[in-house]
């Protein structure tokens, strides 16, 4: 890993303040760049509001970056020193969903390699699944099972990382 790579995790269930405060520990950076995961619906108001909700939090001279086809090339192609907040490792499993095991197991490989050659900070925003009733259906447990082993996959490579709960952040590397 670059002496110059800092990988940091927040984590946490819906609305409960993990992307606001990803963002706060970014605020005071150069060269913020937001990388969107999910793509816009826009058949859903909920969540096109969400997305709008998210975009006005953020600063206007943050870059952004969205709807992209190859998420380990697009971070490949931002210039070093600058600083990466990748909202949400939901959305890279959401669009990955359809792949076989094989597949799937090889784009995590390949985008841990790519986070890891990243100079600069990266930010990642998590979704915390599985803390209620399993699904009956097999595209949600396949969801639930690639996020829990790619979190930790992340994890094993991250110097910090927090759990948000009712908005207040965790330290988990300091409970290790």
């Amino acid at each position: 890993m670059n002496r110059d790579n800092i990988i940091i995790l927040v984590s946490g269930a819906a609305r409960s303040g993990k992307s606001k405060y990803a963002e706060q520990l970014i605020k005071d950076r150069d060269k913020v760049i937001y990388l969107a995961t999910f793509r816009n619906n826009i058949k859903d108001y909920n969540w096109n509001e969400r997305i709008e909700k998210h975009k006005r939090r953020r600063p206007k001279e943050w870059g952004l970056l969205e709807n992209y086809e190859d998420i380990n090339r697009e971070i490949a192609s931002i210039k070093n020193e600058n600083t990466l907040l990748i909202d949400s490792v939901g959305g890279i499993v959401y669009q990955e969903l359809q792949t076989s095991c094989q597949k799937w197991d090889e784009f995590t490989k390949a985008f841990i390699k790519t986070l890891k050659s990243f100079r600069g900070m990266i930010v990642l925003v998590i979704e915390e699944v599985g803390w209620g009733i399993s699904p009956i259906d097999e595209e949600s447990n396949v969801f639930i099972d690639r996020i829990g082993e790619f979190t930790e996959n992340l994890e094993a490579i991250a110097q910090e990382s927090y759990l948000i709960i009712h908005g207040n952040p965790i330290n988990l590397k300091r409970h290790i």
